[in-house]
């Protein structure tokens, strides 16, 4: 799992790609996009996580499975859109003024400071990112 200072990247648990008949992209037998009807979801980064288990059902036993930082976008989605979705969702910005003041802020920071530490964590964040979608083929 990718960390950034002061950036919570959420993981979440990657479905498995055989609960799925619509259309969907696996890589190396790893789902990372589902075509959701309006949205199209991928996963980043996805990492294999080991979970103990003791219940009554399935008894004991370890469950092993994929977590990965998952993004949404209406279709047709672009490889920019992913990467604004990403910038939003890590950044909390909720519409496209909250990105417009958010991008306006981070550009004044970046010309008074070049090397301020939230204007290259985000550099790299959205550097990561894109290197992340090219992975899983956007």
């Amino acid at each position: 799992m990718k960390d950034f200072k002061g950036l919570a990247l959420a993981y979440e648990r990657v479905p498995e790609a055989e609960n799925f008949d619509g259309d969907i992209k696996t890589i190396n037998g790893k789902l990372v996009a589902i075509d959701e009807g309006n949205y199209i979801r991928v996963w980043l980064d996805q990492e294999k996580v080991s979970e103990d288990y003791d219940d009554p059902e399935r008894g004991k036993g370890t469950e092993e499975y994929y977590i990965g930082f998952s993004l949404e976008c209406k279709k047709p989605a672009t490889r920019g859109d992913f990467v604004n979705a990403a910038e939003m969702k890590v950044y909390g910005l909720r519409d496209a003024m909250a990105v417009a003041s958010f991008g306006t802020a981070l550009a004044r920071k970046a010309r008074l400071n070049p090397e301020d530490e939230e204007v290259t964590t985000h550099d790299e964040f959205i550097q990561w990112v894109k290197e992340e979608l090219t992975n899983v083929g956007y």
